[in-house]
């Protein structure tokens, strides 16, 4: 599997803003009203990246332990490596898309603030937006962590 370039994220993270933006107008246009972000939604994205750095340095340190003692016993389990390298991939790409969608969300907030009543929707996305951008950045970080490099030995 290659690893995450960092256009692809640049890439999902424009072009869920975009399909966020155009869809909200068209919401907006129509005479619907606009949807709510809840506030829960910030702290439950930072307790995901707090839980993909955590991850990230704990194997890290696991193995660089293991490369300085050159101990051959102590052995991580490469279905538990895959799983990292997957959950890592998932949330780079989640991440960067979840916070276009945000993005997406507070340009449209801020396109219609003349027509909101409550300034408290553009807080909440902008949050959001920032929490998912973390997540994107804890999950590109613990991917880079789980690289192997080209004599075959990770990281």
């Amino acid at each position: 599997m290659k690893g995450t370039q960092r256009i692809t994220l640049a890439a999902l993270l424009f072009s869920g803003a975009a399909i966020s933006y155009f869809a909200l107008r068209m919401l907006f246009r129509t005479g619907r009203a606009l949807p709510r972000l809840p506030w829960s939604g910030a702290p439950l994205l930072l307790l995901l990246t707090a839980v993909l750095f955590i991850t990230a340095f704990n194997v890290n340190r696991r193995l660089e332990e293991r490369r300085k003692n050159k101990d051959v016993t102590k052995t991580m389990d490469p279905l538990f490596l895959a799983r990292l390298v997957l959950l890592a991939k998932s949330a780079s790409h989640g991440g960067a898309l979840l916070s276009g969608i945000y993005v997406g969300f507070c340009t449209t907030y801020l396109v219609t603030l003349g027509h909101l009543e409550d300034s408290s929707l553009i807080w909440n996305s902008v949050l959001d937006a920032g929490a998912a951008l973390s997540v994107a950045v804890g999950g590109y970080f613990l991917e880079r962590v789980l690289t192997i490099k080209d004599d075959g030995k990770v990281n």
